[in-house]
């Protein structure tokens, strides 16, 4: 037989391949963010908020870069570009939710987090008087 008749058959069949190394490269990312980032928190010191915040950040960062592989591999495999309509579109959606998170994080959360935690030392360290000052802090100039 010749390979070059049922290789394209067989790669537009395994479409799904990519996505799950990449769900397993999410949850290894996961877990060594989490790792590291308890690793050098301050034992006295760490709250889960933004502990939380800082493992998320750093999870988005590093799975725009695991993307470009699947990405590539999805493109090259293109046969026929009416079976593969929706792939070009799913990578798509996928970095746009990716790089949106990361602008949130960076401008939002990130900034909200750290006013927050640096609130902790007021007379009042209710949790709701702690959201008015970070987000206070945050919104007005």
């Amino acid at each position: 037989h010749n390979h070059s008749t049922w290789l394209p058959i067989l790669q537009a069949k395994m479409w799904w391949v990519p996505w799950l190394i990449f769900g397993g490269v999410l949850v290894a990312v996961f877990l060594l963010n989490t790792f590291i980032v308890r690793y050098y928190n301050h034992r006295t010191q760490s709250e889960a908020l933004p502990t939380l915040v800082a493992v998320v950040a750093f999870s988005l960062s590093l799975l725009c870069s695991f993307l470009i592989p699947v990405d590539v591999y999805l493109v090259s495999m293109k046969v026929k570009p009416e079976n593969f309509e929706g792939v070009g579109t799913a990578i798509q959606v996928v970095y746009y939710v990716l790089y949106s998170a990361i602008m949130v994080f960076t401008f939002l959360i990130i900034p909200f987090t750290y006013f927050w935690y640096e609130a902790k030392d007021a007379e009042n360290p209710s949790t709701g008087r702690r959201c008015w000052d970070a987000w206070k802090v945050r919104i007005l100039p």
